[in-house]
């Protein structure tokens, strides 16, 4: 909630700054807010005990190798893991050349791109305080290919929007694209930690967050030579079809009939060859269909 608070204040701050004291002055504050950011970490005074590692405690890189195998040989990461990837890459074949598009095309000035943008964050707000409503009644499963299935399909707004009408039309194209997303990720983050064992968590997080974000600069550094080659309008064209491709793998994967969130994590045998997980009554019967 307080992330979806920041993102709806900041763009419009930010076009704000930009008109009032130009652009590089805006940079240097937002430089600046990091800074301010930092500073409230320092005020945390959480003591954490550091585990004591012992001659047969095993080495990073096998506890590396660990969580990836994890990751990409469970039933439910895996189909996740792909859908999460193939979404922020197409993504942001879209979106990195949006703001020149919004700029050269559609003629937006700052104020108004920052002003759009703040609207268009408002979706996010919602689906922060009713994903864990909506997954109760939905069920775990539907709700995460419930959130895919609104953010996939919600970019193509933009190419489609005419000038007259690019506000609205884009606000409600990324305030669908942002409600979808933050349902998704509540649901697979809370689904995560809840399966997962405790002793895979961070790693398995780690191996996560590199397949799914590393997708991210290359998406963008596509959309820079799609956009050169064939122009940025056709770009965000290819960049919203895309996305169309991120549902693919939550249809195909079982997590989609997951009903309710785990109330234990699985059972992980230690094993040098493999690690796959032990499904105990796959996840109860009540879970699952």
């Amino acid at each position: 909630v307080t992330r979806a608070m920041a993102q709806v204040a900041g763009p419009g701050l930010g076009g704000l700054l930009v008109r009032a004291l130009t652009a590089p002055y805006a940079v240097l504050a937002d430089a600046l807010s990091y800074l301010w950011s930092a500073g409230f970490l320092f005020v945390i005074k959480r003591t954490e005990t550091v585990p004591e590692r012992t001659a047969a405690s095993p080495s990073m890189r096998r506890e590396l190798v660990e969580g990836v195998k994890y990751l990409v040989r469970h039933r439910y990461w895996r189909g996740i893991s792909m859908a999460t990837a193939t979404f922020n890459f197409f993504n942001n074949v879209g979106t990195a050349i949006l703001l020149v598009y919004m700029v050269r095309r559609l003629q937006m000035s700052a104020l108004t791109i920052g002003l759009t943008l703040s609207l268009a964050s408002l979706g996010a707000l919602p689906a922060a305080f009713f994903a864990q409503k909506i997954g109760t009644r939905l069920g775990v499963g539907r709700t995460i290919l419930l959130g895919m299935c609104i953010a996939a399909p919600s970019l193509v707004l933009v190419p489609l929007a005419p000038q007259s009408i690019a506000v609205p039309v884009i606000a409600l194209s990324f305030a669908l694209v942002e409600f979808g997303v933050v349902l998704y990720n509540v649901s697979t983050i809370s689904l995560t930690q809840a399966l997962t064992p405790e002793r895979l968590l961070g790693r398995v997080n780690a191996s996560r967050r590199f397949i799914v974000w590393g997708t991210v600069p290359l998406g963008s550094l596509v959309s820079g030579g799609l956009a050169t080659w064939i122009g940025l309008r056709p770009t965000l064209f290819v960049g919203s079809i895309g996305c169309l491709l991120a549902t693919v793998p939550i249809l195909l994967s079982p997590v989609r009939r997951v009903k309710q969130m785990p109330t234990e994590p699985e059972q992980m045998p230690y094993r040098e060859d493999a690690l796959l997980p032990v499904h105990v009554a796959e996840l109860s019967p009540e879970a699952a269909d």
